[in-house]
């Protein structure tokens, strides 16, 4: 070997490198020897063993494994020099744990904003055709609208346009037209807006009577752009146009009719079916475009709370089990696919599980409301 070592004056004579690695690691050692002229080269042994094809100060090892774990010794030796200089490094390689395959996994925070806290318990979230997310910021009294980056674009709070302000939002929905449909649950309120806030419609009162609610918690518009209000107090779903005239109750004229308990929040597939979160009987109610009963689905046990539903377009519906703090994903059927989640502040598990939507990405958003995310 033609060359000069890695000098080290003024420094004993030493073999640098990690004193342990994982598994898969590459892992280098340095051989620092005080410089010397002439011919020279280097040897490098791993307890006790030559290794033939190392050359050079550097030994590179890629890929080690639990074979790598031991000594190795290197050493110098110069022509006109009667003793060699050697030193020796003692390296430890750790087994690499194995990764378990996840299909769903948590991404982070979202939206990302420079201040430490965003909402106050937000509720429903809703996304338009552009992807945008709306959430009803309910604590806030607000309804904020990101990208679907996350990037913060406007929010309001019922003012203006002779409006009265948000008493508390409990969730949102947008049609095809891009209207923002706000349940205001404590005000027993549906209220329309614009994209950008600006007020287009009005309707509701507290109450039993048509056209009231008492405590309704969800709103979803079907591919008609009929509004659908959970009024879950009265343990009914009431029926709207855009602009708010009676249509009727969904499931009422079903053979056999449908008795919901504190329904919390409906959603819609492609072809008009709607799944409901009948959440005071434990079950997802699935009705068709006409209103009438299709199927029910809800083992014992299956469901601690439905109160949140979404439908993709590819045929899955998700339902956010908040007394498990889970959100399990099913065919339209009901056959279960997946589940995840679990109570907690780590990433993907939560405190108080809220609303479901799906952006343009295929990702599922999730509100906490406890930890106020």
């Amino acid at each position: 070997i033609e060359g000069e070592p890695i000098e080290g004056e003024g420094e004993e004579v030493h073999i640098s490198g990690p004193s342990s690695a994982f598994e898969g690691d590459r892992v280098t050692l340095v051989f620092h020897a005080l410089p010397r002229s002439g011919d020279w080269r280097v040897l490098w042994d791993h307890d006790g063993v030559e290794l033939s094809d190392a050359a050079g100060p550097v030994l590179v090892l890629d890929a080690v494994t639990l074979a790598h774990v031991g000594w190795y010794t290197a050493t110098i030796i110069s022509d006109g020099k009667k003793e060699p200089i050697t030193a020796s490094f003692y390296l430890n390689i750790l087994e690499a744990s194995p990764i378990p395959a996840l299909t769903y996994r948590f991404e982070r925070l979202w939206p990302t904003l420079p201040q430490p806290w965003y909402f106050n318990s937000p509720a429903g979230l809703a996304c338009d055709a552009s992807g945008n997310l709306y959430i009803a910021d309910s604590f806030n009294g607000r309804v904020q609208k990101f990208t679907s980056q996350g990037q913060f674009i406007t929010m309001w709070n019922g003012q203006g346009s002779g409006g009265n302000a948000f008493e508390m939002p409990q969730d949102v929905a947008v049609d095809l037209d891009g209207t923002v449909y706000v349940l205001d649950g404590a005000a027993s309120r549906v209220r329309g807006f614009t994209d950008m806030g600006v007020e287009v419609a009005a309707w509701g009162a507290q109450g039993a009577g048509t056209g009231q609610f008492d405590q309704p918690r969800g709103i979803a518009v079907d591919p008609h752009g009929r509004v659908f209000v959970a009024d879950t107090g009265n343990h009914r779903i009431q029926v709207f146009d855009g602009q708010g005239s009676w249509l009727g109750l969904l499931g009422e004229d079903s053979d056999p009719p449908v008795a919901f308990s504190e329904p919390h929040d409906l959603a819609f597939d492609e072809m008009g079916n709607a799944y409901v979160a009948d959440t005071g009987n434990l079950r997802i109610v699935v009705l068709d475009a006409d209103g009438d009963f299709v199927t029910e689905w809800g083992a014992p046990d299956q469901f601690s709370r439905p109160t949140r539903v979404l439908a993709d377009k590819a045929g899955s519906v998700y339902v956010s089990d908040t007394g498990d703090f889970r959100i399990r994903k099913f065919t339209t059927a009901g056959e279960p696919l997946l589940d995840w989640g679990g109570e907690g502040r780590g990433p993907g598990e939560f405190a108080t599980l809220d609303g479901l939507a799906l952006n343009n990405f295929g990702h599922v958003l999730a509100a906490d409301r406890g930890w106020h995310d």
